[in-house]
Order: C-alpha cells, then structure tokens, then sequence
C-alpha cells in the first residue's frame, strides 16, 4: 500500500470481532460475587456475571490476586511465627 502512496501506518477501520477486555465494571461484579460469598466457583460466578468462564478465572487470578486454598495447604501457607505460636491443625478421630 505505501507503493500506491499511503504515508499513514495506523490499522484501518475493519470489520471484525470486536475486542474484549477486562473492565473496572466486570472486576468489580466478579469482587461483588466473591464478596457475598467466597466458596463461589468460577463456573457460578460466570453464571451470575453472564462474563465466560475463562475471563472470570483471569479476573480472579490476575485483577484480584486471588486463589484456592484447601485445608490441606494453610499450614504451609502460614509464617514461622504462627507456627511457633501453635498454629497446628490436629486430625479429627
């Protein structure tokens, strides 16, 4: 094109899938979902947002720094402090 005498290198205007981001709006309804309850899975607060399934899980992950922790993981999670204190989980019999 710049042979036939274009001298701009700015895309064109074109007519194709509109592209998709992340919005304050869409963080914020996904923190609201999270915030009324946190056992919510990806998959529900897809359903509740009417967001897919796979921007959730990145808003989730990146937006709001969040992630799943099971019971079995926390004690590694938790300082040397808190373990001195007696932070420990017992099995129940």
């Amino acid at each position: 094109m710049f042979k036939e005498g274009r001298e701009v290198v700015e895309d064109e205007h074109r007519v194709d899938r509109p592209t998709t981001a992340r919005t304050d709006a869409q963080v914020a309804k996904v923190k609201q979902v999270l915030d009324s309850d946190r056992r919510s899975t990806i998959a529900l607060i897809s359903e509740e947002t009417g967001l897919s399934v796979g921007k959730v899980h990145t808003i989730v992950t990146e937006d709001l720094a969040m992630r799943k922790v099971c019971a079995k993981i926390v004690p590694k999670v938790l300082s040397e402090e808190q373990n001195s204190r007696g932070w420990k989980f017992r099995k129940k019999l």
